[in-house]
């Protein structure tokens, strides 16, 4: 069998609703490369604005922190030949994407350490590790500016190799003082001092009064200096895509489905939403890849 990765073909040649083909450019020459059978594995859409437009208005506009591929290439020819898509409106989100020339990163560690979030009141305004990203990213987006600081001390810093990374980076702001650190951050002293007061309070107890945080109740602002760094929701991974049976062929919007298209993936939907995203790819690719050998032999 002859696999052929193409990194951006340009479109599906169909015959009586049967794949024959995949049209792709090399340079400036466009060309046809017959087939008898076509796995989609082009990824998700996360950074194609046009597509997150589209199918996931609520999270146009913001970053993403996924892979630079995921444009919806695939996603895109197979809608265009008829393909039925499911729940291209449900994404999973990071809470705590801070972009700096043209990056986007996860500061997602600076919440595991025990980081909290403030807002631009010097305010937390919910549990900050609270499990579901794409609710606890619905509450940043309420904040104003849609924006928060995740706010550490020094314990948290030095325990982590990837924030001192970010750190060397010029990521964060930082600070002797919290008063001193509420300034460049641009929050009320007293309001981020109290804050912290009062969440150091919970530590200790064991119980977050206000919000109800159980995941890493760590930090108590015991160590200066203290540092902040800004972040906003980002698109961390599309869970929806193009619609496909148990043997991983594609489905039509009239209901029927493709005999020799098939998808695996995150381009596909697989009804799951991807508790583990690569096991359940791959999984989804062994699968294609034995219909397409059984039907062969």
């Amino acid at each position: 069998m002859l696999f052929i990765l193409i990194r951006r073909p340009l479109d599906l040649v169909l015959k009586n609703g049967v794949v024959t083909g995949v049209k792709v450019r090399s340079g400036n020459e466009e060309f046809v490369i017959p087939t008898k059978n076509v796995i989609l594995a082009t990824g998700g859409f996360a950074h194609n604005q046009k597509l997150v437009k589209k199918f996931a208005p609520e999270w146009a506009g913001l970053p993403t922190t996924t892979a630079v591929g995921s444009t919806g290439d695939g996603l895109e020819m197979a809608v265009e030949h008829g393909a039925k898509t499911a729940y291209t409106d449900v994404v999973r989100m990071n809470p705590s994407v801070h972009s700096e020339n043209g990056v986007n990163s996860s500061l997602s560690a600076a919440r595991a350490e025990g980081g909290i979030m403030v807002n631009l009141d010097g305010k937390r305004f919910c549990n900050d590790y609270y499990p579901d990203y794409t609710q606890l990213s619905r509450w940043l987006q309420k904040q104003k500016g849609s924006m928060a600081y995740i706010v550490i001390d020094n314990k948290a810093m030095k325990a982590s190799k990837r924030l001192q990374g970010f750190k060397d980076k010029g990521y964060f702001l930082q600070a002797d003082t919290l008063a001193e650190l509420a300034k460049k951050m641009g929050v009320p002293p007293k309001a981020l001092e109290e804050t912290a007061k009062r969440y150091s309070e919970f530590v200790k107890n064991g119980k977050d009064l206000d919000f109800g945080r159980q995941h890493n109740l760590t930090l108590d602002f015991s160590q200066p200096p203290y540092y902040a760094v800004k972040t906003q929701p980002g698109i961390q991974v599309t869970l929806g895509g193009i619609d496909v049976n148990n043997n991983m062929q594609v489905i039509k919007k009239d209901g029927g489905f493709f005999p020799n298209l098939y998808a695996a993936g995150e381009v596909t939907y697989d009804g799951s939403f991807r508790p583990g995203p690569t096991a359940v790819g791959l999984y989804q690719g062994h699968i294609a890849a034995q219909n397409i050998l059984r039907k062969s032999n």
